[in-house]
């Protein structure tokens, strides 16, 4: 497959799947209707999934489901996501899906019928920008993104169990927003340059920058590489920001790759053995 195909190919189920789950998610109606919440996808909505390499491998839909109106002083890490978990499965049972709900580290996984190749990860949140705010301010560093953060559940957190502010941190919306500004940034210039593009107002599936592109052919070649070593390749999260940060601007794939390429090893931290 070459890369026209693979960008073209992934292009057209990346906007069917997120469809299809976008509208699973707005049919299912949770029972805790006094509860704020929220559901949103993470960062893939601007970072570019791809095609999985085989049949045996799935779309991994990522969503969050933020309780708005409770606190981690509230409750447990467990006790979020055991609430989560009995509406998930009250879905899956009003829905005829002949899965079980599977409980993953951190979220509930929601497996789809055989012929769509996706599932989608579920992870329960509670509102978490006051602290990451402070934190930030703290260490000096810009609290740009820190309105999005969210505090999340973890089966393997010292904390799990009991009542505790020591919750994992997370932000995929700030990621989200983070990324999306550089998306944004370079089709400003791409339509400057005479491209085609209207960008505040085109759907996400839309917009196809040569820093997306660039970041399906890394994760393609990532997944051909690490084809038999599943658990040691590098996860997707790690490729696009690194991705994001060394690229210059460039309006051409070939450049962009080119020029991340040579740059993104500068954004990786050594320290005592090990990279961060």
């Amino acid at each position: 497959m070459n890369s026209k195909s693979l960008l073209r190919d992934t292009s057209k189920r990346r906007v069917a799947t997120s469809h299809s789950a976008s509208d699973s998610t707005e049919r299912s109606r949770p029972s805790w209707r006094t509860i704020r919440r929220s559901m949103s996808k993470g960062p893939s909505a601007w970072a570019p999934a791809i095609k999985p390499l085989n049949e045996t491998e799935e779309y991994d839909v990522d969503s969050v489901c933020e309780f708005r109106l409770l606190q981690k002083s509230s409750l447990s890490q467990f006790a979020l996501k055991q609430r989560l978990g009995e509406e998930v499965k009250a879905y899956a049972r009003a829905k005829n899906m002949t899965k079980p709900v599977q409980e993953g580290r951190r979220c509930w996984v929601l497996e789809y019928a055989d012929g769509a190749q996706f599932h989608m990860d579920i992870v329960p949140a509670v509102p978490n920008h006051i602290e990451q705010r402070m934190l930030l301010d703290r260490h000096g560093l810009d609290p740009k993104w820190a309105n999005t953060a969210i505090a999340i559940t973890d089966r393997e957190h010292h904390a799990y169990r009991v009542i505790s502010e020591q919750w994992p941190r997370s932000n995929p919306k700030g990621y989200s927003d983070w990324f999306r500004s550089k998306v944004v940034e370079v089709e400003k210039r791409r339509r400057a340059e005479g491209f085609r593009a209207e960008v505040e107002s085109m759907p996400t599936y839309r917009i196809r920058t040569p820093l997306q592109s660039a970041i399906m052919i890394l994760k393609r070649h990532r997944d051909q590489m690490f084809e038999d070593r599943y658990d040691e390749r590098p996860i997707s999260v790690i490729l696009t920001t690194l991705a994001a940060h060394a690229y210059k601007g460039d309006l051409t794939i070939g450049m962009a790759l080119l020029s991340i390429l040579t740059r993104m090893d500068r954004f990786i931290e050594r320290s005592n053995g090990h990279v961060s």
